[in-house]
């Protein structure tokens, strides 16, 4: 169980195992749920499934899904100064829907599911705006002891189980021929090997000290990683290629991010590359990106 709830009544946002999936898509469910919230208190509330499940079924196999469970949404809450609350079974949650919920409509026994990209295209064609995660002091102080006075550009690479989202091989070239000061931030899958100087695997182990070295950095690229999403609705600067994944277009339409186009939460200096992570895509959009 997270921290006490305090005696103002809050907007009680819930995350349910029968369909939610374990991946940062609960950084973009969060940060509209904190808009939602105002200045009310925003509380978590983790409802397993029926079996007690705690991801959508086969998505990822048992291991994965109490790592990701413990090191992507419970690290994710409190970067959205919100308390949550574990329920052990279904049954538990019910005297914690007693008052405001979040998505609307959300019942135990018909429960409403809302947590992709359209959350934050309809929030702010309504008038709203999602709120950014923000790294602890303690994270930047940790990062800055790092960094020293650098700004560096980060790259995030990724390296998963799915090829098509994967990086390419151009960012080290990139890294080598550039002149740029470039930190790397591993895939978490292979964040504990013996990296050199210019990587940081720290970032990948620790969501919050991830966050404070985006907040740093003069620029982030990233190549279709979910990770991305810490700063969709910042003013911190980034690039994020092959934007598209491994999604349809009708699935981006769907989404209310039409396949190529720039979604209404990017600020100025963010953009969404869609095409490819090659050397030649690396050079013009980074330049490009720099420039803004």
């Amino acid at each position: 169980m997270g921290p006490r709830l305090g005696s103002r009544k809050p907007l009680v946002a819930v995350w349910d195992g029968i369909r939610c999936p374990l991946t940062y898509d609960f950084v973009v469910f969060a940060g509209v749920a904190k808009s939602v919230a105002g200045d009310r208190p925003l509380h978590f509330l983790f409802v397993p499934g029926p079996n007690g499940e705690i991801s959508k079924p086969g998505k990822f196999p048992a291991d994965e899904q109490e790592y990701r469970f413990r090191h992507i949404v419970l690290e994710a809450a409190p970067l959205f100064g919100a308390s949550f609350t574990v329920c052990p079974d279904r049954e538990f949650a019910r005297t914690f829907l007693t008052g405001d919920v979040f998505p609307k409509g959300y019942t135990l026994d018909a429960p409403v599911f809302d947590y992709h990209t359209d959350l934050p295209v309809r929030l702010i064609k309504a008038g709203g705006k999602p709120t950014a995660p923000r790294p602890s002091a303690k994270a930047l102080k940790y990062v800055k002891s790092y960094l020293g006075e650098r700004k560096p550009l980060t790259v995030t690479l990724r390296h998963s189980r799915n090829p098509a989202r994967n990086s390419g091989d151009g960012w080290v070239q990139f890294a080598d021929e550039s002149g740029l000061d470039v930190v790397f931030v591993p895939d978490t899958d292979q964040a504990f090997r013996n990296w050199p100087d210019f990587v940081f695997p720290q970032a990948a182990a620790n969501m919050d000290i991830r966050l404070a070295l985006y907040h740093l950095s003069a620029l982030n690229c990233f190549t279709s990683n979910g990770c991305c999403a810490l700063l969709h609705f910042s003013d911190v600067p980034y690039l994020s290629f092959k934007a598209g994944g491994d999604l349809t277009e009708k699935h981006w339409s769907e989404l209310m991010i039409p396949y190529g186009t720039q979604p209404n939460f990017a600020a100025s200096n963010q953009r969404w590359i869609w095409g490819p992570d090659t050397i030649e895509n690396i050079r013009k959009e980074v330049a490009d990106g720099i420039a803004r």
